[in-house]
């Protein structure tokens, strides 16, 4: 019976004629095949994401030899699962939108001598804020009041920013967390 151990040993007959003359064979190499085993993922376990960001699974297994992986999803609660279409490496990056919401994933790993799907990891997926108003420009004299306002829907948490070249970057402005901006 063959054992792990056994792998990459070479094996040969030696043919000895009546006066003892020797030849031997060519080596052959025993490759002891294992199946996937040993799966690690995926990985988060769980993925929760904003609308339109990007998320990565990650999942490994071992065996001989080394398999390949195949990511699936399953958008009916795990019930039946569909190859992703090149998703054949270990990680898996994808965009989440919202269709994806409460989707599974699982990675399949295969060799010569089986397969073996890891755990499903769910994702979910939290809506962006629809924004219902945006700021106008303001112009204003030299002293007086600026007032910027915002809204949206759900009455999420805002964040003023201030970009001070012409749009490249912006930066928070600390403390300013209403709908409304006001500064002189």
């Amino acid at each position: 019976t063959a054992q792990f151990g056994d792998g990459g040993k070479q094996y040969r007959a030696v043919f000895i004629s009546d006066f003892g003359c020797r030849t031997p064979t060519s080596a052959a190499t025993l490759t002891v095949g294992v199946a996937p085993q040993g799966i690690d993922g995926p990985n988060p376990p769980l993925e929760e994401l904003c609308e339109n960001r990007g998320g990565t699974f990650t999942a490994t297994a071992t065996g001989n030899p080394a398999p390949s992986a195949q990511w699936q999803v399953s958008a009916d609660n795990g019930a039946t699962f569909t190859n992703i279409a090149g998703a054949t490496s270990t990680t898996f990056t994808f965009t989440g939108h919202a269709a994806d919401n409460n989707n599974q994933y699982r990675a399949v790993f295969t060799n010569a001598f089986g397969t073996l799907a890891s755990n499903a990891a769910p994702l979910i997926i939290h809506l962006n804020p629809t924004v219902t108003t945006n700021p106008t420009n303001q112009t204003v004299a030299l002293g007086s009041q600026a007032t910027f306002t915002a809204a949206a829907a759900g009455n999420p948490t805002a964040q003023w920013q201030v970009s001070a070249d012409n749009g490249a970057t912006f930066n928070d402005i600390p403390g300013a967390t209403s709908p409304t901006l006001s500064f002189p």
